[in-house]
């Protein structure tokens, strides 16, 4: 019996095939080039960390690197319904992400000692491509397992899985850098918390100089992003009111942004199956019954899950957006007393360097540009 917690390695016929299938599938509908593949080691123990704005990361990584590589991946949500299958029959490291997952640092540290292949992406999720920092999982996995780390920058993927599903032949890049040594363990707790951090920032500054230009830190062709939300009250009469200031919610940036980014409330209505309708389609006149249960669903699931919020968008914007929830929350019941619905005005802007405009978005849609 094996002592570590995952065996390497494993589902070697399984992840075979994938490893062909996903080139055939690669060949077919994209336009696939790897740069850089003399870079990868002959064997493990390795980390293979890559930036992450989509789903073909993770098939390039299977398809092309030359190993069984043990991917560590999302498990504090359960994964995307027309994907759980495909997830389930490779096998992943699940981790719980905005947790202290001490299972899954043990089992992903256990695979470099068996001289085993991890596949990584330190940003951590996709919820605002190119925006993120990398975590320090990496380098403590990297320290405990004595592995160096492999950078890979993918570039083209964003919606790449869309372009695929209608046949435009995304262009696909996959370049693999020079190996990072291992991160050593050091004498203190104080010292090898800095050298984790300078460690962490090594690796993102290694993935991203392997990117063109246009995808690096940002989500391609986006800049100075600006959100911003106000509801109001609208009557039978279709007259607005605006709402009273004991029960307004009030520095509300952050919750623009959450619900400016679709993928929190698929991934509770998708992924979690909690009802969450009356917080979609915000450019029609709100029911404050629909309202209030959605909201009492997410406010459930962040006591369930405290750091769904907070290790999306950190401490202080997930702090905030709670207490935006507890407003709107407020506000719902009383335009239900009131007998009135609530309109939503959520704004989204963003500099497009492609072309140097300003793009605004008001409720999910591009507002068209002035004559």
């Amino acid at each position: 019996m094996s002592p570590y917690p995952v065996k390497y390695p494993r589902k070697t016929l399984m992840r075979y095939v994938y490893k062909i299938l996903s080139r055939i599938a690669l060949r077919l509908l994209t336009r696939p080039q790897v740069i850089g593949r003399e870079n990868f080691p002959k064997h493990g123990p390795l980390i293979l960390a890559g930036n992450h704005v989509g789903l073909m990361e993770v098939v390039m990584l299977i398809a092309y690197a030359p190993y069984n590589v043990e991917i560590i991946g999302t498990g504090d949500i359960p994964i995307e319904p027309k994907f759980a299958k495909l997830a389930d029959s490779y096998s992943f490291i699940a981790i719980n992400r905005g947790n202290i997952d001490r299972q899954a640092i043990y089992s992903a540290a256990g695979v470099l000692k068996q001289n085993g292949v991890l596949g990584v992406f330190p940003e951590g999720g996709i919820w605002d491509p190119g925006a993120m920092r990398s975590r320090g999982g990496v380098a403590l996995i990297s320290m405990m397992g004595d592995a160096p780390v492999i950078p890979i920058g993918f570039s083209g993927a964003h919606l790449a899985l869309k372009r695929v599903l209608s046949f435009k032949f995304p262009k696909l890049l996959m370049r693999i850098g020079e190996a990072i040594p291992a991160m050593p363990e050091g004498d203190s707790l104080a010292s090898r918390k800095q050298r984790m951090e300078d460690f962490t920032e090594l690796i993102t500054q290694k993935i991203q100089e392997l990117l063109p230009p246009d995808e690096q830190h940002r989500e391609p062709g986006r800049d100075e992003e600006q959100h911003s939300l106000v509801i109001d009250l609208v009557d039978r009469d279709g007259l607005r009111h605006r709402t009273p200031d004991v029960i307004a919610v009030k520095d509300c940036q952050s919750l623009a942004k959450f619900l400016n980014q679709p993928i929190f409330v698929d991934i509770l209505e998708n992924n979690l199956k909690r009802h969450v309708e009356g917080l979609k389609n915000l450019g029609s006149l709100k029911d404050p019954v629909e309202v209030g249960q959605s909201v009492r669903t997410v406010l459930t699931y962040l006591e369930e899950n405290p750091g769904f919020i907070t290790y999306r968008m950190g401490m202080e914007a997930g702090v905030q957006v709670k207490g935006c929830l507890e407003d709107l929350l407020k506000l719902s019941e009383f335009a239900e007393e009131q007998q009135m619905v609530l309109k939503f005005d959520l704004t989204y802007t963003y500099s497009d360097r492609g072309n140097g405009q300003q793009v605004t978005l008001k409720n999910g849609r591009q507002l068209e540009k002035p004559f």
